[in-house]
């Protein structure tokens, strides 16, 4: 599995759907869907916020789907690594 890194995303991202990506944002968001329930049905992009922020909003607003882990008890958020290696674990056995 190859897992390129970019800084500042927008050009690779319009890059990456011409390529056939379906391009998936891991972000707590009222149209985010549980982690669960998401099948890809093509290749993903995944793209992950910082721990404070998030995604950014003009990124964000590029993604084809927005997912999220769903979360008992009193914390609202993973730190960004954990909540990668879940949704790449996840991603990896669908």
């Amino acid at each position: 599995m190859t897992v390129p890194f970019e800084q500042y995303a927008l050009p690779p991202i319009a890059q990456l759907q011409a390529d056939g990506y379906a391009i998936v944002g891991l972000e707590q968001d009222e149209r985010s869907i549980l982690l669960p329930d998401y099948r890809p049905t093509e290749k993903v992009a995944l793209f992950l916020g910082n721990e404070i922020d998030g995604i950014y909003p003009e990124y964000r607003d590029q993604c084809d789907t927005l997912i999220e882990i769903p979360m008992e008890g009193q914390k609202e958020s993973f730190n960004v690594s954990v909540a990668a290696g879940i949704a790449l674990y996840y991603l990896a056995c669908h």
